[in-house]
């Protein structure tokens, strides 16, 4: 095996190094490429829409006053899942960028943390838009390491 990679170019070396991407979007298994990257985020948009016309189809229907404790909890609920989704499928993308599993996930809650953070500060809110934008655009654009 030794004598067969001393004759490979560096790209082909590379290439033998190379991971199979993910697609389990549940679990921080295995890196993902920018496609399964934009597809998971595009299906993550599409549940969103739908969860948002089904909530506003009930809740004209149902009375604010007596189920608002099932809304705000079922809110609460699918809040928290989409977070975890968002922050599993950032980790997975950063994770192909930097080559490294636990720094993925750890600037992903990170970027996640600093989010919350500035939302709750005036001030900094519109530093974190270009922040985010700026994260937003390298998660997007730059190439991994690790997927084919």
């Amino acid at each position: 095996m030794e004598t067969e990679n001393k004759n490979l170019q560096p790209e082909e070396v590379q290439a033998e190094t190379k991971i199979k991407a993910s697609r389990n979007i549940l679990i921080y298994d295995r890196p993902v490429g920018r496609l399964g990257f934009i597809l998971t985020l595009l299906a993550l948009f599409v549940i969103a829409i739908i969860f948002a016309v089904t909530y506003a189809f009930v809740y004209s229907f149902l009375s604010v006053e007596e189920d608002l404790p099932i809304i705000i909890g079922l809110l609460a609920l699918i809040l928290i899942v989409f977070l975890y989704m968002s922050v599993i499928n950032i980790s997975k993308r950063l994770y192909d960028i930097i080559g490294d599993k636990a720094k993925g996930l750890f600037y992903a809650i990170a970027f996640y943390l600093i989010n919350i953070l500035c939302a709750f500060i005036p001030i900094l809110k519109y530093i974190d838009l270009v922040f985010a934008i700026v994260v937003w655009i390298i998660l997007l654009v730059k190439p991994g390491k690790l997927v084919k």
